[in-house]
């Protein structure tokens, strides 16, 4: 089965809360153009983007599935996506920033959890573990328990639990049998 290239480019998408671009955080909404280079890594306005508290797996047969995931889970969120810590930033040395990336879809789905609960990606939550950003609710702003949402997507994916997306994952094999 091919998968096509690495570099992906999905266009015009509005990143509701931020784009990581210079300065972090945006100002607000705009069409952003994103270009996937793995599963937990794309470029966003040409700024670097690494999604928080996951790491790449180590075989190459499960990045390759992680990295349709997250072409699949752009796809379907289309230009509502939103960078949910762009009020407490966080970046690399180089200035990659480190996102947590949400879609605004019928479970406002988050790439980072999705990614844990369809067992693609490692949770690598020790790294940051002090780091505290907030997230809007209705009655304003809380703090995120993204240490939490990834355990307890790790333990969902353990019972057998499919992800919380808009597409078929996994997805549908024709045999030729």
């Amino acid at each position: 089965m091919s998968h096509g290239p690495l570099l992906v480019v999905v266009t015009s998408v509005a990143v509701a809360a931020a784009s990581c671009a210079r300065p972090f955080p945006h100002p607000g909404p705009g069409k952003s153009d994103i270009r996937i280079l793995t599963a937990t890594t794309f470029l966003c306005d040409n700024q670097k983007c690494e999604l928080l508290g996951v790491a790449e797996a180590d075989d190459p047969a499960t990045r390759a599935r992680a990295l349709e995931f997250t072409k699949a889970w752009l796809d379907s969120i289309g230009s509502y996506v939103g960078v949910y810590n762009s009020k407490d930033p966080l970046r690399l040395p180089d200035g990659t920033c480190i996102v947590w990336l949400r879609g605004y879809d019928m479970y406002l789905s988050c790439l980072n959890v999705e990614l844990v609960r369809a067992g693609l990606v490692k949770v690598d939550d020790e790294r940051w573990k002090e780091y505290r950003f907030t997230e809007p609710t209705k009655e304003g702003r809380e703090v995120a328990d993204w240490r939490g949402e990834l355990r307890r997507a790790a333990q969902a994916h353990k019972s057998g639990d499919k992800p919380r997306v808009l597409f078929d994952w996994p997805p549908f094999v024709v045999s030729n049998e």
